[in-house]
Order: C-alpha cells, then sequence, then structure tokens
C-alpha cells in the first residue's frame, strides 16, 4: 500500500514536471529568433536598404564659389542626416563627374549646362565618356551663378575694349565644361578674338585671380561675384569686375559658343567687393546633383536634411541665401529629377502636377 502511495506520488511529479518545462518553451518562443516583420525574416516589412556610410560631395578648388556652397551642403546632411557627407574639392566637373561611374563621388555642385553635357556626352564629355553620357540626376536647384572677368585696380583696365593686348587667363587646362568655354565666349561678346590678347594658361579659376594677386596676369577670366578669392584681390590690390555687353547682338554672339547664355545687371553694394559701378555678369544656374544609382532612401535623407534645417543654408554667406526651398524644385529643369528626390518632393508636396510630364520627357531624353 504504501509503494502504491510513493508511485502515484512520483507519476504526479513527472507530470508537473512536463507541465512546467512546456509552458517554459511557450515563453520562450517569441524571442528565440528574429522578431516577423525585421530584416532577414519572413515577414512583411521589407529590408531596409543599406545606407552609404558616407557621401563624397565633389566641387571646384577651393577659393571657389562652388566649393563654398559644397561645403555649407556638407555641413547640414552631416549633422542632420545619419549619412556623413565630405567636400572633395577637385579641379572641376570634368574631373569629379567621371569619377561617378566608380562611386567615388556621389554628389556634386555644377552648372546647368555642364550637367546637361555631361548626361548626354556632349562636348567635352563626348570623348570623357566614349561617345556614352554620363548617368547623373538632379536634387536641388540653387543659386544662379553670376561670372565675369576680374582685374585689379592697379592695371587700370576698366571696360571690356582695355583687354586688347592685355595677359588674360584664357585657357583653363582643367576644371569645368563651363570654365574652359566661357571665357572664350566672353571674348566674343566684347567683340574680341582670342588673338586679341595674350594667354596666360592657368589650370582652374582661383590660380588665375592668384596670378592676378602676384601680378603674372592682368586678368582672370570667369570669375564668380560671390568667390572667396576676390576678396583676397580686394584686399591685396583692390579688386575690379569687368562689365560685358548686355546688347541682344553681343550675347547671340556668346550664345554661339555657350547656348543659352544670358546676362544679369549687378549693381553695387556694401560687401559685394569688386562691383565699382552697374555690371553685367554672365547667368545660369547652379544644380546640386547625384550619381543615378545613389540609392533613394539615401537622397531622401540628405534632402530632408537640407530641407528642415534651410535656415542654416540661407543664412549663411552669399550665394547660399538663394539655397531656398522654394528653389530646390525648378520648374524648367533641364537634366531629369532622381527618384528619390521626386518622392521626398512628393511626399512633402512641394512638387508640381505638372511636372510630371517633364521629369518622363527629360528621362526619356537621357536614354
Amino acid at each position: 500500500m504504501k509503494t502504491s502511495r510513493i508511485l502515484v506520488l512520483l507519476l504526479s511529479l513527472a507530470m508537473v514536471l512536463v507541465l512546467v518545462a512546456a509552458c517554459g518553451q511557450e515563453a520562450e518562443s517569441p524571442t528565440s529568433g528574429p522578431a516577423a516583420g525585421q530584416s532577414g525574416t519572413a515577414g512583411s516589412q521589407p529590408a531596409a536598404v543599406e545606407l552609404p556610410k558616407v557621401v563624397n560631395i565633389g566641387t571646384n578648388q577651393v577659393g571657389s564659389t562652388y566649393h563654398s556652397v559644397g561645403s555649407v551642403l556638407a555641413t547640414v546632411m552631416t549633422k542632420y542626416s545619419p549619412i556623413p557627407a565630405k567636400v572633395v574639392p577637385l579641379t572641376g566637373s570634368l574631373e569629379w563627374i567621371p569619377m561617378m561611374l566608380t562611386k567615388e563621388i556621389d554628389l556634386g555642385i555644377v552648372g546647368d549646362y555642364e550637367a546637361w553635357a555631361a548626361l548626354h556626352g556632349k562636348e567635352d564629355f563626348e570623348k570623357l565618356g566614349q561617345g556614352k553620357g554620363f548617368p547623373l540626376r538632379l536634387v536641388a536647384a540653387g543659386h544662379h551663378n553670376q561670372t565675369t572677368m576680374l582685374t585689379s585696380e592697379a592695371s587700370g583696365i576698366k571696360t571690356g575694349a582695355d583687354l586688347k593686348g592685355k595677359r588674360v587667363t584664357l585657357t583653363y587646362s582643367a576644371g569645368g565644361l563651363i570654365l574652359k568655354k566661357q571665357p572664350y565666349a566672353f571674348l566674343a561678346n566684347l567683340g574680341l578674338q582670342p588673338g586679341d590678347v595674350k594667354d596666360v594658361p592657368m589650370s582652374a579659376m582661383a590660380e588665375g585671380v592668384k596670378a592676378v594677386i602676384e601680378g603674372r596676369a592682368d586678368v582672370a577670366m570667369d570669375v564668380s561675384l560671390t568667390a572667396p578669392a576676390v576678396q583676397e584681390l580686394e584686399a591685396a590690390k583692390g579688386a575690379r569686375f569687368i562689365s560685358l555687353d548686355p546688347s541682344s547682338e553681343a550675347i547671340a554672339r556668346a550664345a554661339e559658343i555657350i547656348p543659352g547664355f544670358q546676362v544679369k545687371k549687378v549693381d553695387p553694394a556694401p560687401g559685394r567687393a569688386g562691383v565699382k559701378e552697374p555690371t553685367y555678369f554672365a547667368d545660369y544656374p547652379v544644380y546640386l546633383v547625384s550619381r543615378a544609382d545613389l540609392p533613394d532612401q539615401a537622397v531622401g535623407e540628405l534632402l530632408k536634411a537640407l530641407w528642415d534645417h534651410n535656415d542654416e543654408i540661407v543664412s549663411a554667406a552669399k550665394p547660399l541665401n538663394e539655397w531656398t526651398k522654394a528653389a530646390f524644385v525648378t520648374s524648367n529643369p533641364i537634366i531629369p529629377y532622381h527618384p528619390g528626390a521626386v518622392k521626398f518632393y512628393k511626399e512633402i508636396g512641394a512638387w508640381p502636377s505638372d511636372l510630371d510630364a517633364k521629369q518622363d520627357q527629360l528621362l526619356q531624353e537621357a536614354k
């Protein structure tokens, strides 16, 4: 009898242990593997795109307006997005745009015509791309760049007619397409021929201004109104911009070299070095572009930082005051927007519906 009671107790204990073990397994099962819906599981949530560890922004040399713009945009991206941004100053778009193919450069600051020529393999980009274009896309439109010729006050040069026989940085061996073509457009605008000046070849614009400071050249070609190098000349010798001819005939002559050539009058103002009287500059839009295969999510994150913290951009030195939210989406782009940018702008209501047709047209032309 005693033995039977012991057996009953042992069986009861065994049943309790089995129940406890079963309950323990049920409690552990929800956390024993990855949660449903996380990356790598059969959940309904898609796997997150891996963001770049850093993005490189191609710009012109230190001392150029493009470098100043790229530096401020990179600072805002780094502070407010999960992707650090680094500025890579090079001689210009002819150097950094091909580097997008190897993913050494992810974004860049470039004039609209250069971006169009690169995308379609035109001008100097035809040889660089071996007959093919470079797949880049528009992320945001920014300021309009104004450029003309720059001399020192000590040179005595005041008008385009005074350039005859002077030492001019006509030929730039590197840099962007505009930098190489615009000096010749300026001469055409003024009714001059290349043989009317003494060419002092340089690699890029900042070096050309340095040559004027050091007395190795009289005039630096294609200098931006807001280039930091202008302030250097102003401090050293006094700076003077030389006006272009705004007449329709003169603009037409320049447009034979650079299609769509336009000019804009700039008046003297406090802090506007080199503008001694109303002066006409060449004028064109500037873009923030990216390589076409930069992930949509990455473009969206970077653009969100620029949009949400636009106040930190426009409060910087000119021309960054023109990098406003209103400027980001232009009604007349000449290259297609990146799909990540289109998605971002549509989500925040900044993309006009009538721009869809233009975007489709530009994408078809880019094929």
